[in-house]
């Protein structure tokens, strides 16, 4: 463009046409100037330049003498619409329009205003100056302004959707918070009149939302007298009303901050059975009415029940007692989640008037805290059997509820203890019931405290510490108890963990249940394994080839650390993982996890030596044997036991010995005892064996100095198990 006008201001200045090389100077500085001033005012910008396109179409129009040129004018009106739609948009596109009709009219009837004027702006080249402006301006400009105007009405649009997005996520958010504030909460302009109300607000005003929004607040309530001195003097402090609809119901009115809006939030609190419940207690006990009470259900609170309790066991006679319980609603979390807070709060109001419908006169009840009631029911000797009022009270708790015409089936677990003596402290049965509490069921919801459980529960907790330190110090002890072949040599050893405790050691039964429980076994597993490591380690050095089996229970398995050390070993030592062999505890629920299963087969791609402990004991044995990539199993004691008297163990033995010579698996026999059942194995075929009979489990110390002093011979223990006959 700027071509064009550079060229023909040189042929207009070579002809003597001045007055075209300023009107051409004009119409590009005017532009020039439109452009640099669009960033800062665009309005005025898109004016100049719409007169710009306006102007230089007129003078083609009007100052060209050629008619076929001038027609060319014409079209740069017809462009004049698009321009101003796209900068003013469509109230000046249709003055365009209209604008144009003049042209179009004068265009068709052939009788365009040429030579009207004593004035050309017609050049040699006028032909070609035009021709590249009309195709600069609609090939170009035209275009490339539209795609901009087009990507900038995207751009806006894509923000203005994102925007749209986060307003509603936070309206979303808002409605959310404001549903489910825990009180009855209205949102007010300054002139009272309610805006918004959450589901509470509505339930206790017992108003429709269409018919509640937009109304102003007094218009369902109405304020007490002041001059009921009674009533201002019951606290927390605020402003009561009485509601128009129901005017028994007494609600307090907070008011709080303003917000940035200048609309206030305004709390509601029913207060109604708080005031019934003052006009019945004694004037001294009214200042402690809202801590004495709970403020849902008008229970006494927890401590005012421990008093009234041991009012009545310092009044006990020799056979009076006290049954005590603490009653634990099972579902109201799930169904506040479900129904909402308002509903979970009916439905323990229902549940505490029909309870209290059921208990006799003398009974106490309480809301211990949150979902947990606490009952207590005096008794006499002479006409109750304490045990048969603890299966009574559990009838007496409603099998249904119904909070606002929704009916509620109910689940309880109830824990209870009773009292013979004057002496006994509530928050000794408080804590009772909580412990039988702790072991009620699905199976067995009513649990009544046992002493001697509770005991052992108090025992379990000491072990349990005395475990976790144990742990820490490194106290366990490996023992070993060895495997031999049919004729008596030693072919390899199974590690055995022993908890050495002041003068007694304890054994595996006794800690390992309570380990599992605490999620320890890894840890303790860990230790035997860096043991077992240490082991065949010093057997290396004395040139002893033994293999060494370590028990797993399947929760090491899914150890990261344990894992990560069994893979560790395989690339550190490839030497151990041929002598160091996996008892998988084949009864282990564990076992039955895929997760478990995968990471078996890994170890056998390491090469470790798998076995299946205790065989036929578990819950799939023959399922194991195609799920586990087993290289040995274990036959549990028990088939051994009856070997020798019993035919159908025999069947079991030698079907057992078949099926594993079958599938290329070794079989040792556990729990061998004496010599018949050594030689019924024998005859069988077994030719590897484990018990008793061969040896104890003995410290490793022990049977590290036996393999150094045989000095690398075989290891026989038979003679061993002729000197343990004759003992």
């Amino acid at each position: 463009m700027f071509i064009i006008a550079a060229h023909s201001s040189w042929q207009a200045y070579h002809l003597g046409l001045y007055y075209i090389v300023a009107l051409t100077s004009l119409f590009y500085f005017s532009l020039l100037l439109v452009l640099f001033i669009s960033r800062r005012k665009l309005f005025t910008s898109a004016i100049g330049l719409t007169l710009i396109v306006l102007m230089a179409a007129l003078c083609i129009l009007l100052f060209i003498d050629d008619i076929d040129l001038a027609q060319y004018g014409v079209l740069f009106l017809y462009s004049l619409p698009i321009v101003a739609l796209l900068f003013f948009g469509p109230k000046a596109a249709y003055l365009a329009i209209a604008f144009n009709c003049v042209p179009f009219l004068l265009l068709v009837n052939r009788q365009l205003p040429i030579g009207y004027f004593d004035f050309s702006i017609t050049l040699p080249g006028a032909h070609a100056y035009i021709h590249g402006l009309m195709f600069l301006f609609f090939n170009f400009c035209l275009p490339l302004a539209t795609t901009r105007i087009l990507q900038t009405l995207k751009i806006n649009s894509r923000r203005l959707k994102t925007l749209n997005k986060e307003l509603d996520y936070s309206h979303q958010l808002y409605e959310e918070m404001f549903d489910h504030i825990a009180f009855p909460t209205l949102l007010c302009d300054r002139q009272g009149k309610i805006l918004k109300a959450n589901a509470l607000a509505h339930s206790l005003l017992n108003v429709p939302d269409a018919e509640l929004l937009n109304t102003r607040l007094d218009e369902w309530l109405i304020r007490l007298p002041a001059a009921d001195a009674s009533l201002d003097a019951i606290p927390p402090l605020g402003i009561e009303y009485q509601l128009k609809r129901n005017p028994q119901r007494t609600i307090l009115l907070k008011e709080q901050e303003l917000t940035r809006h200048q609309n206030g939030v305004i709390h509601l609190e029913d207060i109604s059975d708080v005031k019934r419940l003052a006009s019945q207690l004694s004037e001294a006990r009214q200042e402690q009415l809202f801590t004495n009470y709970d403020y849902l259900t008008q229970l006494p609170s927890s401590i005012l029940f421990m008093d009234m309790v041991n009012d009545q066991i310092k009044a006990f006679s020799k056979n009076n007692f006290m049954l005590l319980a603490i009653v634990k609603i099972c579902q109201l979390k799930m169904i506040n989640h479900e129904y909402g807070y308002e509903f979970g709060n009916r439905l323990l109001k229902s549940f505490t008037q029909d309870v209290k419908q059921q208990l006799p006169a003398n009974a106490l009840f309480c809301r211990l805290r949150g979902v947990k009631f606490a009952i207590a029911i005096p008794g006499d000797l002479n006409t109750a059997d304490p045990q048969r009022l603890s299966h009574s009270l559990r009838q007496m708790l409603p099998e249904t509820c119904n909070p606002g015409g929704e009916v509620v089936v109910m689940d309880y677990r109830v824990g209870i203890t009773f009292s013979l003596t004057s002496a006994s402290h509530i928050e000794t049965g408080i804590e009772e019931c909580e412990i039988a509490l702790d072991q009620c069921t699905a199976q067995e919801a009513c649990v009544l405290f046992d002493r001697a459980q509770a005991s052992q529960m108090n025992n379990d907790y000491h072990m349990a510490q005395s475990l976790r330190e144990s742990i820490q110090q490194r106290h366990f002890e490996l023992w070993l108890q060895p495997k031999v072949n049919h004729v008596g040599d030693i072919c390899g050893f199974e590690a055995l963990i022993r908890w050495p405790q002041l003068d007694e050691i304890i054994m595996p039964d006794a800690f390992i249940p309570l380990a599992e429980r605490l999620g320890l076994i890894p840890a303790i597993s860990r230790q035997v394994l860096e043991r077992a490591v240490e082991l065949l380690k010093d057997w290396r050095h004395v040139d002893a080839s033994y293999s060494l089996a370590i028990n797993l229970a399947g929760a090491e398995l899914q150890d990261e650390e344990f894992f990560h050390e069994l893979v560790m070993l395989s690339k550190e030592s490839p030497w151990l993982v041929e002598k160091l062999e996996l008892e998988i505890t084949e009864t282990h629920l564990t076992m039955l996890n895929p997760y478990v299963n995968q990471r078996l087969h890994e170890l056998k791609q390491l090469g470790y030596r798998l076995a299946i402990d205790d065989f036929g004991t578990g819950h799939a044995s023959l399922a194991q044997l195609i799920d586990i990539p087993a290289d040995a199993i274990k036959l549990d004691k028990r088939f051994i036991d009856k070997l020798t008297s019993d035919a159908q163990h025999i069947k079991i033995v030698y079907t057992t010995l078949s099926l594993a010579q079958s599938l290329n698996v070794e079989l040792v026999a556990e729990g061998v005892e004496n010599e018949l059942q050594y030689q019924y194995l024998v005859d069988m075929g077994c030719q590897m064996m484990q018990g008793y009979y061969f040896s104890r489990p003995r410290p490793a110390g022990e049977w590290l100095d036996r393999i150094i002093a045989a000095e690398g011979q075989t290891l026989n223990i038979m003679r061993e198990a002729e000197v343990l006959l004759a003992e």
